[in-house]
């Protein structure tokens, strides 16, 4: 488990690493829902149905659970037949294999799910195509608990045996394919050590040896080496736009013993149309065409979309409505109380329209200086920048086109400095992820601790969220940087 953890590591800087022409190639081919598939629960042996001191390990639970087995061919044709249902596409089961282990959950699995694919052909009722979803903590939570090196032969090694021993499990008529291509989706990056450049290109042409294809790579944003597309681990928590969307509907893991408290709570639906709404208000033209449900079935971190106890199929029906609304290339709007407004603001203590977020590089506290209510950047774990969100209600402006917006602000730096803004862009050019975080004017040098207004503009904005979660940011280069009110304008 922890899977979800690792997100928050893999915070975005400006600084990462540009995807280039990863956008054109996730957007070649027709749209594709797919969602990450968990098969290591089994009843009879209670294998991730019970934690080590006998407790329930699942927040959800699956509805009729001595049915569910990794094992058994049956569960796994039922479960392909509720995907379908539900509007997906394709799923891409948490591969969890040892290179050369010869068994375990997670060969075991797949070898019935290829039966149960089987069936599904000779009845004319699929197949479900499988992609594979690499859950990379295998790089520090395998025979040995050792941390591999994909630097040295045999820890590259490691990594491409994982891959091939999946495909090989994995007939060549049930495979996920992405322009002609298997596919394979890359958990994190945090979990190996040394630095492999050469690593993805070495897979791909051990790949081709092996079975006379390339693969379609679709890595998570912290690995910094080319691939197909990217996506974002952390969708249940919200969406997270790249060039594959992913979201899903909440998130719970008060079952895992040892983490933190983290609920998202689901709103009785609500939050999860909401990430779909968003997904679906961005013109067609610059949606990403794979859009990844996380997940079908996490019990334990509470972000299934499957059948579950708790909530009948009420998540699967929301996702045959939106997916359906997604490959038909439908765009609606945003509903909220700004969508007329000429202007939202912010004050402290008084939100009018712009919401202040405080996590990842961009943590924040409420001050009062010189008398002024503000909130103030804090240190964070990411590194010694200081930013400070600002997120636009996406009613207002969400995914605009070109627009122009005049802003506002009264604001102070610890010392003097010049206040830098970066906005999420239109202009796919301006910076990294296609614009996400565009430079845009440099405020002063202003005076320190002193209160300043300023006003400047931005002629190209976008706005849909993708610097972070939030339209944009200011930083001071490391000083510490109050704001005590923000207005934005439609010009």
């Amino acid at each position: 488990m922890g899977m979800i953890a690792v997100a928050f590591a893999a915070w975005i800087y400006a600084g990462s690493p540009a995807p280039g022409a990863e956008a054109a190639a996730a957007r070649a081919e027709p749209p594709l829902v797919a969602t990450t598939f968990f098969y290591w629960y089994r009843h009879d042996t209670k294998e991730h149905f019970v934690n080590a001191d006998g407790s329930d390990a699942l927040t959800d639970h699956p509805p009729i659970p001595e049915k569910v087995s990794y094992a058994s061919a049956d569960w796994w044709y039922a479960q392909l037949l509720l995907v379908k249902k539900a509007g997906i596409d394709a799923i891409l089961p948490v591969y969890w294999g040892f290179p050369g282990d010869g068994g375990g959950w997670s060969k075991t699995g797949l070898a019935a799910l290829a039966r149960a694919e089987e069936r599904l052909a000779r009845e004319g009722k699929g197949p479900v195509p499988a992609g594979m979803f690499y859950d990379t903590s295998t790089l520090a939570w395998n025979t040995g608990n050792r941390r591999i090196d994909i630097a040295a032969p045999e820890g590259e090694r490691f990594f491409i045996r994982t891959i091939l021993e999946f495909f090989a499990l994995v007939p060549r008529e049930f495979r996920l394919l992405r322009d002609g291509r298997p596919v394979v989706f890359l958990y994190s990056a945090g979990f190996h050590k040394g630095d492999n450049p050469n690593l993805f290109a070495r897979t791909r042409a051990a790949f081709r040896e092996e079975f006379g294809s390339d693969i379609y790579l679709v890595k998570e944003v912290s690995w910094p080496y080319p691939a197909d597309a990217c996506y974002a681990w952390g969708g249940a928590l919200g969406l997270k736009l790249h060039q594959v969307a992913s979201l899903g509907p909440g998130y719970d893991h008060s079952a895992v013993p040892g983490r933190e408290p983290l609920v998202v709570p689901r709103e009785n639906g609500e939050f999860y149309r909401r990430q779909w709404e968003r997904l679906l208000a961005l013109a067609p033209a610059r949606r990403p065409a794979i859009v990844h449900v996380e997940t079908w079935n996490e019990y334990h971190e509470g972000t299934d979309v499957g059948p579950s106890t708790e909530y009948g199929a009420t998540y699967m029906e929301l996702t045959a409505k939106y997916a359906d609304l997604f490959r038909r290339g439908e765009r609606i709007a945003v509903r909220g109380r700004w969508r007329e407004a000429a202007k939202v603001s912010w004050k402290s203590g008084a939100a009018g329209g712009i919401r202040i977020p405080s996590l990842g590089d961009g943590i924040v506290d409420k001050a009062v200086i010189d008398g002024v209510a503000c909130l103030k950047t804090a240190p964070n774990r990411h590194g010694p920048a200081r930013y400070f969100y600002c997120d636009l209600d996406d009613s207002f402006v969400y995914d605009a086109g070109e627009e122009r917006f005049a802003v506002t602000m009264t604001l102070r730096v610890g010392r003097a400095a010049p206040v830098q803004v970066e906005y999420d862009s239109a202009d796919p050019k301006g910076s990294v992820f296609e614009g996400a975080f565009k430079p845009g004017p440099a405020l002063g040098p202003l005076a320190a601790e002193a209160w300043h207004t300023v006003r400047f503009e931005l002629s190209d904005a976008r706005f849909a969220n993708r610097a972070n979660g939030a339209d944009f940011r200011l930083s001071a280069g490391g000083a510490d940087l109050a704001v005590a009110e923000i207005t934005v304008e439609k010009r």
